[in-house]
């Protein structure tokens, strides 16, 4: 007797196998903004032109080329924040960490060092020719010298106004090529030999040529043998050479891209480029790196500046209004941000102040809108008074109230959203995972700085297009996720008696394709059993014991789905 079904297959396109949903843009300060990077605290240069970023609350160290194209990230798996990065002859990579010490890794991320155990903040770092590695406690006036494999050798320094001792707290290092160390420390510069004797300091507290205002970043330029330094408060770069004879300085302060705010740290590719970190807004979570060439003049800026109104600094939800028009909860402006529906900027609401005024905001916390697209804020100030105010769809002030414990227009989260089939997504810092029926379905996204990753995903929503929405927080830009097209084939009708049938799914889809589904349902013989070989390696079995259940196989694009039917009680074949 011969045993008739049917086969429906529905093909699911994703990032990342079972997700709904794959990459579509990001939006944030500009086309060339990315990478994005988050608190960047060290930057390093190696022999063939590239950058080394530390991002100190992720951990990660970050290269890029002279262009801003990522070529690798690597975790460095400390538990701590990194403060400063060095690279040795051999292009390996030296990490400083909060409390957690020193880690030496390869130039492909292998870890080689892990336990330069230091007790303290190491705040600069440098490794000599020979593959010493020099560590600045922050806050202490100690420059510890440890050898290629870890072993501490030496200690120079000290509290004091003498020569070889520093009046204020170490805070940066560099090597020239005779392997002297310079050290910053306060408003001074001071140069050692290698074996940690005091040869020579300068600079002085001030606002002349040769003067600082808090040295900090220091680089060696191997190309003609001066010294690149950052002037911290006076927000210039000054040049001397190994005598300490001044030469050149450039900058001016300011908060668009070519002005310095407070520059932290400095290094110089093969090409003579200056590339350095600076604090923008004092207070932020997110700086920048900026390339200058020799003579100061500005190249461009890695990275996102947020403080033009139409550009994220931490933005933490999003919603959607009927026009299609985007509202963002920016924290770090302290604002609500409107975009129409093609992303252009229309206006900001708010501003930041601790006096409770109406259209002022302290401590942002969600967004929502109503029916008319009246937009709700709810925010803090003061002693922990919450509040919510609601805007016109204008974006003017309408009004304000004290916001009770149980007010149900902010009870749902902004970390969820559903589909059009009750489907919940939730963002959940590197990834958005998806639930059914309180069940996890899916999942997709990691942690990072590409597209498609995430650092700290927050706000998440879905369009009356399909879209998904998230706001990546600390990567400073709004993430677009199309809806994966559900092409449906239809299989004809087929016999089988004991024997298998091979479907090739073939390449029906973008070469991005890489999960489908491969949904089998019973049209009546309740007591056929199916088994499904070779599928994501899982060998799974299913009993078809009624005609409304149906089974979800995931495999990827290349395999064969090959399904053996074997009708009870004839036996396996």
């Amino acid at each position: 007797m011969k045993k008739c079904f049917l086969l429906v297959l529905i093909c699911l396109t994703s990032l990342n196998i079972n997700a709904q949903y794959k990459f579509s843009k990001e939006l944030s300060a500009r086309v060339d903004s990315i990478p994005q990077f988050n608190w960047l605290h060290g930057v390093a240069t190696d022999t063939l032109g590239n950058i080394y970023l530390a991002e100190h609350t992720r951990k990660t160290v970050v290269v890029i080329d002279s262009s801003g194209k990522v070529l690798n990230e690597f975790p460095t798996k400390q538990s701590s924040p990194l403060y400063d990065i060095a690279i040795d002859d051999s292009l390996n990579i030296y990490v400083a960490s909060l409390g957690s010490g020193i880690v030496k890794m390869s130039k492909t991320g292998e870890i080689l060092l892990s336990n330069i155990s230091i007790n303290g903040v190491v705040i600069g770092l440098a490794v000599d020719h020979s593959g010493c590695i020099y560590a600045l406690i922050e806050n202490s006036y100690l420059v510890l010298k440890y050898d290629k494999n870890g072993i501490l050798v030496n200690s120079f320094g000290g509290s004091g106004t003498s020569n070889g001792k520093f009046s204020g707290p170490v805070r940066r290092a560099a090597i020239d090529d005779k392997n002297n160390v310079y050290i910053t420390a306060g408003s001074m510069i001071h140069k050692f030999d290698s074996t940690g004797s005091f040869v020579k300091k300068f600079g002085g507290f001030g606002g002349l040529d040769g003067q600082f205002y808090g040295a900090e970043g220091i680089t060696f330029n191997k190309n003609d043998g001066h010294l690149v330094v950052c002037d911290f408060s006076h927000n210039r770069i000054q040049i001397f050479d190994t005598s300490g004879v001044y030469i050149n300085k450039f900058g001016l302060p300011g908060l668009i891209d070519g002005k310095l705010y407070y520059p932290t740290n400095v290094a110089l590719d093969k090409n003579n480029n200056i590339f350095i970190v600076d604090d923008k807004n004092g207070f932020s979570y997110v700086n920048g790196l900026q390339k200058f060439d020799y003579s100061g003049n500005f190249i461009r800026r890695f990275g996102i500046t947020g403080y033009e109104d139409s550009l994220f600094y931490l933005p933490t939800d999003i919603k959607i209004d009927s026009k299609g028009n985007f509202n963002v909860l920016d924290i770090g402006k302290s604002a609500v941000l409107q975009f129409d529906s093609t992303w252009k900027f229309i206006r900001r609401i708010g501003y930041y102040s601790e006096l409770g005024i109406d259209s002022s905001f302290q401590m942002l916390n969600q967004i929502r809108l109503d029916y008319n697209d009246n937009l709700y804020v709810w925010d803090s100030y003061g002693a922990n008074i919450n509040r919510i105010q609601r805007f016109k769809p204008n974006g003017s002030f309408d009004s304000s109230w004290v916001k009770p414990i149980n007010d149900t227009v902010f009870i749902v989260s902004s970390l969820v959203a559903y589909d059009e089939f009750g489907n919940q997504y939730i963002s959940n810092y590197s990834t958005i995972k998806k639930y059914s029926n309180n069940v996890l379905k899916s999942n997709f996204g990691q942690e990072g700085i590409g597209m498609g990753n995430f650092n700290s995903c927050q706000g998440i929503c879905i369009g009356k297009n399909k879209k998904l929405y998230v706001t990546d927080s600390q990567n400073n830009r709004v993430q677009i996720f199309n809806p994966c097209p559900r092409i449906k084939v239809n299989v004809d009708t087929i016999n089988i008696l004991n024997s298998n049938y091979t479907y090739n799914l073939g390449s029906t889809q973008p070469s991005v394709v890489i999960a489908k589904e491969l949904i089998i349902r019973n049209v009546g013989n309740t007591d056929l059993i199916i088994s499904a070989i070779d599928i994501m390696n899982a060998n799974p079995s299913f009993s078809i014991d009624d005609i409304n259940t149906s089974y979800t196989i995931p495999h990827d694009d290349s395999t064969k789905v090959i399904f053996k039917f074997n009708p009870v009680g004839l036996g396996n074949k």
